[in-house]
């Protein structure tokens, strides 16, 4: 008897578990979107560590390794905090439809940035490419920055024809 109430509590417990949101996320759309908002927001705070495991790799290995694309990540808040320029904030929107391309997931995600400047603020939004692997579990990002996929795909080769990248839109100043 004290068995079957064992029992009974433990499949009441896993059932609350995951009814709670405590079971790893099976919607690859809220997985990339929760991964895309992380790997921006360590950008926002200067983990360029994380920012760079999040990053496409072979975008990575193009610009020398983790460690030159660190630096450089560096170098640059350097210079911008030099001339009164800063980060303020970063957001991504919902990521388009997922495209599955032989054991790869891709998407695109909207991503909006604003920057502070000593006559006002810039706000930059650009597109954000999202692929995955592994069925969805670890997501890693390239900035369009204004690319076409023809030459995105110097970085990224199995990109599908399907993904729609948006073109660069010229950033908006608001002066103070």
């Amino acid at each position: 008897m004290l068995s079957k109430i064992i029992k009974l509590l433990f499949t009441v417990a896993i059932v609350i578990f995951h009814s709670n949101g405590f079971a790893q996320k099976t919607n690859p759309a809220e997985t990339v979107k929760e991964q895309a908002t992380t790997m921006v927001n360590a950008f926002l705070k200067k983990d360029y560590n994380t920012f760079s495991k999040m990053t496409n790799q072979t975008a990575i290995g193009k610009m020398g390794g983790a460690a030159k694309m660190i630096e450089g990540l560096k170098q640059m808040d350097e210079t911008f905090k030099q001339q009164g320029i800063s980060f303020s904030k970063i957001t991504v929107g919902n990521p388009s439809n997922i495209i599955t391309v032989g054991n790869e997931m891709q998407c695109t995600i909207p991503q909006t940035t604003e920057m502070k400047m000593a006559m006002g603020r810039a706000i930059a939004k650009s597109t954000l490419i999202a692929v995955t692997n592994n069925g969805g579990k670890n997501w890693y990002f390239a900035d369009a920055a204004g690319k076409d996929l023809k030459t995105l795909r110097t970085i990224m080769p199995n990109l599908s024809d399907k993904l729609v990248i948006p073109q660069k839109e010229q950033p908006q100043f608001i002066p103070n």
